[in-house]
């Protein structure tokens, strides 16, 4: 188990990857094995294989080679998966299928280097009237498979080995979390822009893809944990474009789907863990939790949060 000093070392590696920046030295009371446990916790192995091989003490060269293949390996699966969605932008605009390309798909190229920020999927949202023809497609032209994917509340996962997985979205949220969001994102389309020189890829404002990976993060959060990786976003997002974001608009959304004091918090702790920033009393208590449930969350806190949905769902 990590103690306080492990986590801590482990956002500082973090840190420096995003920025940069050598890392300190290592503290004498932090296990560097338990920092690379947090980081596989919290996928984050690519980001780390960029800092920890600068760190002091110098880490074993079998470690050094592990994580050199590592980011090797991530770059062939970045390459292949950026061949994979060049693909099917190129068959939905033949075949007349509007989509928009969400969440890391879009974040991945902002960061210092792509492979850092790695993705289990790509996120393909369609029109719902759409569907099934996108689905054809995918099943047919671009060679994937639906095997052992059950339809989803708001998506169908398709995969292609090695390592391509790609959800089809008809939804960006559900209806069963936050009910707010869910009819503010039940008109999804209106708030989509078509990109310039495309005939059926759209993409939302900066403002809008910022409050959609506010209130994804939110869901995820709320349903039993969330990773790192998600603030790791905000504060490559935000750094890239907060100058330029209408901050106005944006808690008028938060606002209304009542999620401006959690995109506060959030923010705070993204900017405390790799800006400037410090933390708040609520953003420490964030801090543990998200530390504590990976990038996935723990399985009582899910446990949990689906008890708490269905309830909620059945009107209790």
């Amino acid at each position: 188990m990590y103690t306080r000093a492990d986590a801590k070392y482990f956002l500082l590696l973090v840190r420096c990857a995003l920025r940069g920046e050598v890392p300190s030295e290592m503290p004498e009371n932090v296990s560097l094995s338990n920092v690379l446990e947090l980081a596989r916790a919290h996928n984050l192995f690519e980001m780390l294989a960029y800092s920890v091989p600068q760190i002091t003490p110098a880490p074993g060269a079998e470690l050094l080679a592990k994580l050199k293949k590592l980011k090797s390996t991530g770059i062939a699966q970045l390459i292949h998966q950026d061949i994979e969605l060049d693909a099917l932008k190129a068959c939905f605009e033949k075949n007349g299928i509007d989509f928009l390309v969400l969440k890391g798909g879009v974040l991945r190229p902002l960061y210092p280097s792509p492979d850092m920020r790695s993705m289990c999927d790509l996120d393909i949202l369609v029109r719902p009237e759409q569907l099934n023809r996108a689905s054809e497609l995918m099943l047919g032209e671009l060679g994937y498979k639906a095997d052992g994917v059950v339809e989803g509340e708001h998506d169908i996962g398709f995969s292609k080995p090695p390592f391509i997985n790609i959800e089809l979205h008809h939804s960006i949220t559900d209806k069963h979390g936050n009910r707010e969001a869910y009819e503010y994102y039940k008109d999804i389309w209106s708030l989509a822009r078509k990109r310039v020189g495309a005939v059926c890829e759209f993409e939302l404002s900066r403002e809008d893809f910022y409050i959609h990976h506010i209130e994804h993060l939110a869901k995820h959060y709320r349903y039993g944990g969330c990773g790192v990786r998600a603030f790791c976003d905000i504060y490559i997002f935000l750094e890239k474009f907060g100058d330029t974001l209408d901050r106005d608009y944006i808690e008028k959304i938060l606002t209304k789907i009542r999620l401006k004091d959690f995109e506060e918090h959030s923010r705070a702790l993204a900017m405390k863990w790799f800006g400037a920033g410090e933390g708040e009393d609520i953003s420490e208590k964030i801090e543990e939790y998200v530390l504590h449930g990976g990038s996935y969350g723990l399985a009582e806190d899910k446990q949990l949060a689906t008890v708490a949905r269905l309830h909620t769902k059945n009107g209790k």
